[in-house]
């Protein structure tokens, strides 16, 4: 098997050697070659435990779900389903890890990137405001002039301007 395995690792150098004639297809069949080369050898079973783990639905933590869906519309009740926890178990799992609300914690971090964005970038508040997971534009001005005291134009005017 080590001898097939060898034969394996140059064919990958020629492809590697010669990108222009590698395809999705030859990929494909390269990657099945090797898994079964290597369920062939005497580690199989250590093999067939990567490849299972590899190609498994993983299961995200809390804090992963959370911070992937920061800028999404997703509602609270979405949260928590995405946890599989009720709303209620969501909130006290939520509060230990953030101290702080779902509401006002993803409402800060939406603020925040909000406030960086003005900073570097040339969009218009309106598209910042719906990048950073706000429904329209009132409600991110009042929520963007309660944080920062300054509304987001005249925030990004003043700063751009030092």
């Amino acid at each position: 098997n080590n001898f097939l395995i060898q034969k394996y690792v140059e064919g990958l150098l020629f492809y590697f050697e010669n990108p222009s004639l590698i395809n999705e297809d030859i990929l494909v069949l390269k990657l099945k070659e090797i898994i079964l080369l290597l369920s062939q050898t005497r580690n199989a079973s250590v093999i067939r435990v990567i490849l299972s783990q590899l190609f498994s639905s993983s299961t995200y933590s809390f804090k992963q779900i959370i911070e992937a869906n920061l800028f999404s519309q997703l509602t609270i009740e979405q949260l928590a389903e995405q946890n599989n926890l009720s709303v209620s178990s969501f909130k006290r799992e939520f509060a230990k890890l953030y101290q702080d609300t779902p509401a006002s914690y993803i409402k800060n971090k939406k603020l925040e990137k909000a406030a960086e964005l003005l900073l570097v970038s040339d969009q218009r508040v309106s598209e910042i405001a719906f990048n950073c997971g706000f429904n329209d534009l009132a409600t991110f001005t009042k929520s963007f002039s309660d944080k920062y005291h300054i509304s987001p134009t005249n925030y990004r005017r003043q700063l751009k301007s030092n």
